[in-house]
């Protein structure tokens, strides 16, 4: 197995083309067709973090957070800090790939993760994501049918939701007449022809739009196949920022706070002035997503849990929502779990080492004043 069969599975979860336009997520350092000899995920990339990889020997280290998020202008292996881990990284054949804000957007990626870990029920997207989807509408000779569709899905297209291989067709007549450059697969060039076709529709996503039109002009039959691409305007039902469910039932606001510092293993909670003494629908957004706090207020949370929030933003919303500020490593942390979980699931990873870094910890300390 190589480093990027590794990639190419977890993208189906979590594909680089749904995160955020100026985020760097995917292949950071390395060669993605080196032989995977075993996996660490970590947090953030460190020094201590490649040292554990090298003493374990696993050449491909998995991030949430990207080690080149912003664009280098120029590489110092000498300087500390970032240059310094590339430098380490190449010289010991260590691949670094980061799942950032796809991870952020997928379905079961970190808010979702973060709904489960309080206890929410129901969960659902806080903001779809627009669709950045397309239907392909094909014409197929009614024996090619199958071989073409495969050729679509297996590219990625069909997927709706939990469903795969999804698709609709229907029969008709096609014609034609083949000039003197042509060469028909049915029929004979100069002549009007009329064939029986069947008119198949599947929807794939924006990101695999070249490998998708790569597969049906590979499959199809015909020389120059007649086909059309469409753009949905719907939401996106397994991609999107947040989440929101409910609890089991109304809760005490305090003790869902006491609920919220457990399950997470904070020890300080900043939050804006209480509106409700009791609780139910709770609204979450992994990381800093103070930017959603309005969304969550209007589809009826009681309670926004989320990190790096502003102070104006605690101002504004004291009469509309409970804010919680639970910190960016605690409501993105337990994302390595998830995607651990999600390597496993795939049969073809059966017997490749894979570690969770044991160290992964907090670079914000608190300090908790007492007489």
């Amino acid at each position: 197995m190589k480093i990027n069969d590794i990639s190419c599975l977890l993208d189906r979860w979590a594909p680089p083309g749904i995160a955020w336009e100026r985020d760097n997520p995917g292949l950071q350092v390395g060669d993605p067709t080196a032989r995977l000899m075993g996996i660490l995920l970590a947090f953030d990339i460190t020094p201590e973090v490649l040292s554990y990889a090298l003493e374990k020997k696993l050449n491909l280290i998995i991030t949430h957070h990207p080690l080149l998020f912003h664009p280098l202008r120029k590489i110092n292996t000498s300087a500390p800090g970032i240059p310094a881990l590339v430098r380490t990284a190449l010289v010991n054949d260590l691949s670094v790939y980061s799942y950032h804000t796809n991870l952020d957007y997928a379905r079961g990626g970190v808010s979702f993760s973060l709904a489960e870990m309080i206890g929410l029920h129901n969960i659902r997207f806080l903001e779809p994501a627009p669709t950045k989807r397309n239907k392909l509408v094909v014409f197929v000779p009614k024996e090619s049918l199958q071989k073409v569709s495969d050729a679509i899905f297996n590219a990625g297209g069909g997927i709706i939701g939990s469903y795969s291989e999804c698709s609709f067709f229907s029969e008709g007549t096609g014609t034609f007449r083949g000039d003197e450059g042509s060469n028909p697969v049915i029929g004979t060039k100069g002549n009007f022809e009329n064939v029986e076709e069947v008119r198949l529709e599947i929807i794939f996503n924006e990101w695999d739009r070249t490998k998708i039109i790569n597969a049906l002009l590979a499959s199809h039959p015909y020389e120059q196949p007649a086909f059309d691409i469409y753009k949905l305007e719907n939401s996106h039902e397994n991609f999107g920022a947040g989440a929101i469910g409910e609890l089991s039932e109304d809760t005490d606001v305090r003790e869902f706070l006491k609920m919220v510092s457990k399950a997470l293993n904070i020890p300080c909670l900043r939050y804006s002035a209480i509106t409700k003494e009791r609780v139910k629908r709770i609204a979450v957004c992994g990381g800093a997503g103070e930017e959603y706090s309005r969304k969550a207020a209007a589809c009826g949370a009681d309670v926004f849990i989320t990190a790096d929030i502003r102070y104006h933003n605690f101002l504004d919303a004291r009469d509309n929502i409970l804010l919680i500020d639970a910190g960016h490593y605690e409501t993105e942390s337990h994302i390595l779990g998830q995607l651990k979980k999600e390597i496993l699931k795939h049969s073809e990873t059966a017997g490749i080492p894979i570690e969770i870094f044991p160290r992964n910890a907090n670079p914000v300390f608190y300090y908790t004043y007492k007489e």
